[in-house]
């Protein structure tokens, strides 16, 4: 919690994301940025090593999720799947859907990776849109 300070802010991640005052979502903001610029650094990592057919980041699936709710509980936060291509996941799609459980994206990735897991945590069921593809089991 205390990370965005070991960065040069003011604040712990609970605080900033909770912030309505103008320098705090400003420094919210900065962590925002310097969090997508890890990422985003981590993916081309990932894409840079070659493995089998393709490189590493298609073997791989990175769910980057934010935690920047004005509640605590899990609805309308965004998260980012990269990877994962060699894996049944398809690129180039924005899904919203009100309502859904953040429970059913984690068992639609197990189910895409093969796991054919009944539940996870709260879900009711996997994502059935288009951009995973489920193997046969």
């Amino acid at each position: 919690d205390t990370f965005p300070q070991k960065i040069g802010l003011h604040q712990t991640h609970h605080n900033l994301s909770h912030a309505t005052d103008h320098q705090g979502q400003l420094e919210f903001a900065k962590y925002d940025l310097f969090l997508s610029e890890q990422i985003a650094y981590f993916l081309e990592r990932l894409r840079s090593y070659s493995e089998g057919d393709g490189n590493l980041l298609d073997n791989t699936i990175v769910l980057f999720g934010s935690g920047a709710s004005t509640t605590h509980n899990s609805r309308n936060l965004p998260h980012l799947i990269a990877g994962g291509r060699n894996m049944g996941l398809k690129h180039g799609s924005y899904w919203r859907k009100d309502g859904e459980q953040l429970s059913n994206l984690y068992l639609s990735i197990l189910h895409s990776l093969g796991i054919p897991v009944e539940s996870f945590s709260d879900s009711t069921g996997r994502i059935e849109e288009a951009f995973f593809t489920y193997p046969s089991v």
